[in-house]
């Protein structure tokens, strides 16, 4: 590491409890503790980030998460739009076909 160069981190959360561990002579070994990874980043872009650490809470996200177009070759008529207001207040679900 110097000063200016790009920064791989790995971001790791230790769980306790049991956990079974296989190696590849097919044989277990148990352990109270887990290393999880929880995001990586690489020259300080994000490459890995399951749940979500990074991101906005979707109800803080901007208008444009609400627009779902449906691409028109998938359907006979205009993409479907489905604005913020629509969605919180219904309870439709879509599911792709």
């Amino acid at each position: 590491m110097s000063i200016g160069k790009d920064a791989d981190i790995a971001v790791l959360d230790l769980m306790h409890g049991h956990f079974g561990y296989v190696d590849c002579g097919v044989a277990k070994m148990d352990a109270n503790a887990q290393l999880i990874a929880r995001m990586t980043i690489r020259a300080g872009r994000i490459l890995y980030d399951p749940s979500g650490l990074s991101m906005v809470q979707w109800e803080k996200a901007r208008p444009q998460y609400f627009t779902i177009p449906i691409e028109a070759s998938r359907c006979r008529h205009e993409p479907m739009i489905i604005h913020e207001t629509e969605f919180r207040d219904s309870k439709m679900f879509l599911r792709g076909t």
